[in-house]
Order: C-alpha cells, then sequence, then structure tokens
C-alpha cells in the first residue's frame, strides 16, 4: 500500500495504478476509498471492465446496492470485455439472498444465469439459491 499511495502522489492517472490501488483497498475492506478512486477512473476510461469489476465488488461489500446494481447494468452496457460480467452479477444477487430481498434476486437472476452459465459452481450455487427464495413468503 506505502508504494501504491506514494505512486499515486507522483502520478495520479499512471495507467493501471488506480485499479491496483482500489484493489487493495477492497483487499483491506476499505471499500469507500475504492468507490471514490475507481468512480474517477472511470471517468476517464468507462468500458475498462477490470475497473468495472473492482467497483461493483466495493459497491455491494459496503452496502450500496442501489448503485451496485446500476455500476452492473452499465458495465454490461459498455465494456467490449465481458468477462466479468458474471462475476459482477453474482456479486449482486448473492447480496440480494443474504439480505432475503426476494424482489431484487427475481429481478436479476435471469441476467445472472444468462453471465454466469460458463461456470458450473456459480450455476450450482445460483440454483440452490434461487431454490431457496422460491420457498421464502
Amino acid at each position: 500500500m506505502t508504494y501504491l499511495e506514494r505512486a499515486q502522489k507522483i502520478d495520479p492517472r499512471y495507467k493501471g495504478l488506480e485499479v491496483e490501488l482500489a484493489y487493495s483497498y477492497n483487499s483491506m475492506r476499505q471499500y469507500d476509498k475504492a468507490v471514490l478512486i475507481l468512480e474517477d477512473a472511470l471517468v476517464a476510461d468507462p468500458g475498462d471492465a477490470y475497473t468495472n469489476k473492482e467497483l461493483v465488488y466495493a459497491q455491494v461489500r459496503s452496502g450500496q446496492l442501489d448503485k451496485a446494481a446500476e455500476s452492473c447494468k452499465r458495465a454490461i452496457e459498455v465494456c467490449k470485455d465481458q468477462s466479468y460480467n458474471g462475476e459482477n452479477c453474482y456479486n449482486l444477487i448473492q447480496s440480494y439472498y443474504m439480505k432475503k430481498d426476494k424482489a431484487n434476486f427475481k429481478l436479476w437472476l435471469d441476467v445472472t444465469k444468462k453471465w454466469t452459465a460458463y461456470n458450473a459452481t456459480m450455476t450450482r450455487n445460483l440454483e440452490t439459491m434461487e431454490k431457496a427464495v422460491n420457498n421464502w413468503p
């Protein structure tokens, strides 16, 4: 962290620095710091898939689910690299499941299934969550 923060002071726009710094903040559960850096980074490059992934993760983990949903939708629309769409959707829907938010879980179910179909573990976990949600009042 010390070196990343020093580098940020020297050249805050150095390519790749912002997302690596935010990744480190996410790893240390300092999600608000990560969100600020990532939102700023996306102004310069809104279609960067890795930056979008880290933003969705930070927003989900900090409980900003409405913002995470918007960021996830935007990433699906603007990112040419679609490799993180499944992970983004899965992190979001898992949070809805943990909060027992049936309406939003159902809202994101088909989209999440589409983007996680390549991943057997996510598909299996999603099926388990869906069965449980269907038994909620």
